[in-house]
């Protein structure tokens, strides 16, 4: 078991070519100025499509003798054991590339040493493959290193110099891979989630993103469910005011939750939303063409009925209610035709005495070619129901002699008059009655007091007093006195 030391260029000096069969190498023996065994340290490094990171503080870089180039070696020695460095390849865009091959230039071998590449798409491991180099120890060779079918459309190869056999260096020339591919993301979103509707909005709150992710998301809607899906590296401006567009864009960015509310639509009308998902390759977006197909109807537009007041009434034992003025229909959108049927029923809430009872309504109604659009709300009115009077029949006043006083009498007999039909109200009788005057006269009021009523529906009464009339006539006066004298014939 050896421990393996790897030998880097320090600026590397990466660029990359097209080779005829359209592979991409990276060349690494470019490098200048790099002193023999300088330590990397830690290093991330990038070139075009490819971003390289290998483990620290055991890469180092060496000159090829006179200064001018540099070389990729390992060092590997017995005196350690259990021990390995790595390389991992990755493309800086998300895209995918094959990995074809990479140079072992041995100078001095022994034994055997293994290589282990694991691939990635997504992030995801798919596998790895061990790659086993043999040799003797009297000859160096450039040894090729060649993975299988697994490492291609990967995302990322982590290369892993194993802890077995003796190399003397171990020099890598150049990276090979074929030319990098920029895939559409292969699924659609799914499960798209809206909020609440009104009457001009729609809200897409979130989707589902699609398996194996996306970088983005372009949404659009439009009403007639009829898409184009857009041109690669289209990078759309969201505007989430509709203006009738037949196909509008939304939104733009990398987010499954959205929360967008689109406003200025028509009322009771179904918009259709399309949600295309992308690879951002070099910023170079690359779209799906099917898109995740979802929809959303507004709420229909409110109307009401304005113009009228209910009546107020005197109480009666039951709920009929009546209201006054003009009915005039309010909301209607300019350039709709929606027209007012009245055909009102009016109903108090109760039939009991009170201020401000509810009058509800029905019989109203809306026709028109835009009805769909729209629903009424039944106008709802309020009135007073007053307390119904009752009065007191069957008596009448008496004439009197003339007493000096107010005093008054009546006879028959009290009769309460005026009570709706299972009500419960009774007379209560302590009457008092008293003319206006006391002077001699005809047909002078009696005003009467005492009389009152009590029940279970008392309350929705209210008793007059009878108000009745009588005479009060000359008192007769006498002479008293004088006596007669008698006379003869």
């Amino acid at each position: 078991m050896r421990k393996i030391t790897f030998l880097w260029s320090l600026l590397f000096g990466l660029f990359l070519s097209l080779s005829i069969n359209a592979q991409t190498t990276i060349d690494f023996s470019s490098v200048t100025g790099l002193a023999n065994n300088s330590d990397f340290g830690s290093n991330v490094i990038t070139d075009g499509n490819f971003k390289f990171t290998y483990n620290d503080a055991t890469w180092f870089g060496s000159t090829n003798g006179n200064g001018s180039t540099m070389a990729i070696m390992a060092i590997t020695t017995s005196l350690a054991s259990g021990q390995s460095q790595s390389i991992t390849v990755e493309t800086n865009n998300g895209s995918e590339f094959d990995f074809q091959s990479f140079w072992l230039d041995i100078l001095s071998f022994d034994g055997s040493e293994n290589w282990t590449l694991e691939g990635f798409k997504d992030g995801v491991s798919i596998g790895d493959q061990v790659i086993s180099v043999t040799g003797d120890s009297s000859s160096g060779n450039i040894q090729t290193v060649t993975p299988n079918s697994t490492f291609d459309n990967v995302d990322k190869v982590t290369i892993t110099a194993g802890d077995t056999g003796f190399f003397e260096f171990d020099i890598f020339d150049d990276f090979v891979f074929g030319t990098p591919i920029c895939s559409a993301p292969t699924a659609q979103a799914t499960s798209a989630v809206f909020g609440t509707e009104t009457s001009s909005t729609l809200n897409l709150n979130s989707f589902t993103a699609p398996v194996g992710t996306a970088d983005g998301y372009a949404i659009f809607i439009n009403d007639t469910n009829s898409f184009t899906a857009p041109i690669d590296g289209d990078e759309p401006t969201g505007d989430l005011s509709w203006n009738n567009a037949s196909q509008q864009a939304v939104y733009f960015g990398t987010s499954a939750n959205p929360n967008i509310t689109v406003s200025g639509l028509e009322p009771g009308t179904q918009y259709f939303f399309q949600i295309y998902a992308f690879k951002d390759c070099s910023f170079l977006e690359t779209y799906e063409t099917t898109g995740l197909s979802s929809s959303d109807t507004t709420a229909l537009r409110e109307l009401t009925i304005t113009g009228i007041a209910g009546l107020n009434k005197v109480y009666t034992g039951t709920t009929a209610a009546s209201a006054y003025g003009f009915s005039t229909l309010t909301g209607v959108l300019p350039g709709d035709d929606v027209t007012l049927v009245s055909s009102p029923v009016f109903t108090f809430a109760t039939s009991n005495v009170g201020t401000g009872i509810t009058i509800n309504t029905t019989g109203y109604s809306i026709t028109g070619p835009d009805v769909g659009k729209y629903t009424l709300t039944q106008p709802t009115l309020s009135a007073d129901i007053t307390a119904k009077g009752l009065t007191i029949t069957g008596i009448t006043g008496s004439d009197k002699v003339y007493t000096g006083t107010t005093a008054a009498s009546a006879y028959g007999f009290s009769t309460l008059t005026g009570v709706l039909p299972g009500d419960d109200v009774t007379l209560v009788s302590s009457p008092v009655f008293t003319f206006a005057t006391s002077n001699v006269g005809t047909g002078i009021t009696i005003n009467t007091t005492g009389y009152s009523i009590t029940g279970p529906d008392v309350g929705k009464y209210t008793l007059t007093q009878p108000t009745l009339s009588a005479d009060i006539t000359a008192k007769g006066l006498t002479i008293t006195g004088i006596t007669g004298s008698d006379k003869v014939y």
